[in-house]
C-alpha cells in the first residue's frame, strides 16, 4: 500500500556489506551509486553438542537457507553517519519472535525522523505494520522523497541496540539495502524480485516478479488462480541472486531445491545459469488428502503451478520434500500403510490438473516427519500443474481409470494420431491400435486391469504409420497406456 514517506511491502530482514559501486546491470551501472550493502556472511558454526538449545539458535540464525547478520562476527557498524540523502529507498528484510515492539531501525536527517520497529513505522505518520508477518520474515520497501529538508549535511542510518545485541536472535537482520535517491518503479521491482525469492517471502497480491534486466519471470495475470506462497529459485549475477533451494517464509510444508536439499543455501553446490529462475506458487485450497467416490486413491485440492525460465533451453533437476508438521496430509501416520505417497505432475498447462495425462512418481522417503521425492525433471520450455494423491503401488496404470473417457482425442495434440477401435468389444474379440504418427518414434504399450496390474506389455520399436491387434479374454474395464517417445497417452477400453 502507498504511504505519505514509504511504499509499503512484506518485510524480511537483510545482512550488510559496505560497497561504493556495483553493476546492477548493463543498463543500469549507476543503480547503486553511494549504497550500503548489509547482509549475512556464511561462516561455519561449530555446535557443542553439551551447550542446550545451540542447535536451535543456529538453525534460527539463517532464513529459507540463507545467513542472517551475525552482529558479533560480520563487520557490521551500529550508525553510519552522513549517509541518509533528502531522497532515498530502503529496503529490509528481517524477522522478529519479540511479542512486545522492538526498536530496529532509525532515520536521520535535521528535522526529518524516521523509527523502524518490528510492529510499525513512525515518520509523518504512524504506521502498523502486519505483527503477523515478523515472525516468520517481512519485506519492507521504504522510500520518500523530502526536497523541502533544509541544510546539505546528509543524515544517519542507526542500527538500534536491540538488533545489534541480540544474542538469542529474537530480531534477525537478513540484508539491507539503502540507496540515496527515490528509485523507479521497475528498479524496486526488481529488489523487491531478488529479496522475496532470496528469503522466501512472497511479494504483496497482485505484483509480478523480474529479473535484473526487468524481463518478467512470474507474472501474476499469466498466473492467476496460483498466486498463494510464490517462491522460487535462481540466478542472477547482476544483481548477486545464487539460490539453489527455497521455501516459503509462511511454512507451507513444501521445499524444492536443485538436486539435493542440502542445510543451507551455500552448502548446495549445483551450478544453475545466469537468468535461470524456477518459480512456484498454488491455489490456496486444501492439503488435506480425501478418498474419491471409487475410494481406491486419495487427492488434495491443493494444485501447484511451477514455471521454469531460462536464459535458453534447459532442464531442472530438483528435489522436492515436504515437512509434514507443516502440512499434516493425514491424521496419523501407518509404517504398515499399503498405499503409497505420490506426486503427480501434469504438463498441459491449464488451470485444471489432468489426472488422465498426469505422470506419477513414487516418494523415495515417506516416514513420520518428511516426504521426499528425488530427481524430479522440468523442462524450461514448459509450465508444469503438481499435486499430491495417494494410492495403492500400482497408481501409475490405475489412477482415476474410471474416470477416463473410451477414447481421448484433439486435433493438436498425440491423441489425434492415435485411434483405439472398436471400444467396446466382447471378451476374446480383436480390437485394434491404429497409429499414424506425424514422426518414427519408438512406442511402448501397456495394459492395465482395473486393479492397476499390466497384463500386457508390447515394444513396438519405431514406428510411423502401424496397426497393433489384441485381444482381451476377460470382461472388465482396462486402462491402455501407450508411451510414444516416453510421452504417455491414455484410453479406456471396455470388455464386455
Amino acid at each position: 500500500m502507498k504511504v505519505h514517506c514509504f511504499f509499503l511491502q512484506q518485510l524480511s530482514f537483510l545482512s550488510v556489506l559496505l560497497c561504493s559501486t556495483m553493476l546492477f546491470a548493463q543498463e543500469n551501472s549507476s543503480f547503486f551509486d553511494g549504497y550500503l550493502w548489509i547482509k549475512g556472511s556464511e561462516t561455519e558454526i561449530k555446535v557443542n553438542p553439551t551447550v542446550p538449545n545451540l542447535e536451535a539458535l543456529k538453525i534460527k540464525k539463517y532464513l529459507n537457507f540463507n545467513p542472517s547478520v551475525d552482529f558479533s562476527k560480520d563487520s557490521v557498524s551500529r550508525k553510519y553517519k552522513n549517509l541518509v540523502s533528502k531522497s532515498s529507498s530502503l529496503f529490509i528484510v528481517c524477522k522478529s519472535n519479540s511479542k512486545e515492539e522492538n526498536l530496529l531501525f532509525s532515520l536521520e536527517r535535521g528535522s526529518f525522523k524516521s523509527r523502524l520497529s518490528n510492529q510499525k513505522i513512525v515518520c509523518d505518520k504512524e504506521v502498523i505494520l502486519n505483527k503477523g508477518d515478523s515472525k516468520t520474515g517481512i519485506l519492507l520497501s521504504y522510500l520518500y522523497n523530502k526536497n523541502s529538508l533544509t541544510g546539505r549535511k546528509n543524515g544517519n542510518l542507526i542500527l538500534e541496540d536491540l538488533l545489534t545485541t541480540d544474542k538469542e536472535s529474537i530480531n534477525q537482520l537478513a540484508e539491507l539495502i539503502y540507496i540515496p535517491r527515490y528509485v523507479s518503479n521497475k528498479e524496486r521491482a526488481i529488489i523487491e524480485s531478488y529479496l522475496s525469492l532470496k528469503y522466501g517471502i512472497s511479494l504483496n497480491e497482485g505484483q509480478s516478479y523480474y529479473n535484473s534486466k526487468g524481463d518478467i519471470i512470474w507474472d501474476v495475470k499469466q498466473n492467476e488462480g496460483f498466486n498463494f506462497n510464490i517462491t522460487g529459485i535462481g540466478n542472477d549475477e547482476y544483481i548477486g541472486l545464487n539460490q539453489k533451494q527455497s521455501k516459503n517464509s509462511l511454512e507451507d510444508g513444501l521445499c524444492i531445491g536443485l538436486n539435493k536439499i542440502m542445510k543451507s543455501n551455500n552448502e548446495n553446490e549445483t551450478f544453475i545459469r545466469d537468468k535461470d529462475f524456477l518459480l512456484w506458487g498454488n491455489n490456496g485450497k486444501s492439503i488435506v488428502l480425501k478418498k474419491n467416490d471409487e475410494g481406491n486413491q486419495k487427492k488434495m485440492n491443493r494444485v501447484w503451478k511451477i514455471n521454469p525460465s531460462a536464459a535458453s533451453v534447459g532442464k531442472f533437476i530438483t528435489q522436492i520434500k515436504i515437512d509434514k508438521k507443516l502440512m499434516p496430509l493425514e491424521s496419523n501416520f501407518d509404517s504398515n500403510d499399503k498405499e503409497f505417497i505420490w506426486l503427480a505432475i501434469d504438463s498441459v498447462s491449464t488451470s485444471e490438473f489432468n489426472y488422465d495425462k498426469a505422470k506419477y512418481i513414487k516418494a523415495t522417503i515417506n516416514n513420520e516427519n518428511e516426504i521426499v521425492f528425488d530427481a524430479i525433471q522440468f523442462d524450461s520450455d514448459f509450465s508444469y500443474l503438481f499435486t499430491i494423491v495417494k494410492a495403492k503401488e500400482n497408481i501409475l496404470n490405475s489412477i482415476l481409470l474410471n474416470d477416463l473417457p473410451i477414447q481421448q482425442a484433439s486435433d493438436n495434440s498425440l491423441a489425434s494420431q492415435i485411434k483405439v477401435y472398436p471400444n467396446p468389444i466382447n471378451a476374446n474379440e480383436i480390437f485394434t491400435i491404429q497409429f499414424n504418427l506425424k514422426e518414427s518414434s519408438t512406442v511402448l504399450i501397456q495394459i492395465a486391469d482395473v486393479n492397476g496390474k499390466v497384463i500386457k506389455t508390447k515394444n513396438l520399436g519405431s514406428i510411423k504409420n502401424y496397426l497393433f491387434n489384441e485381444s482381451i479374454l476377460v470382461s472388465g474395464t482396462y486402462l491402455i497406456m501407450i508411451s510414444v517417445n516416453e510421452k504417455l497417452e491414455t484410453s479406456k477400453l471396455i470388455v464386455k
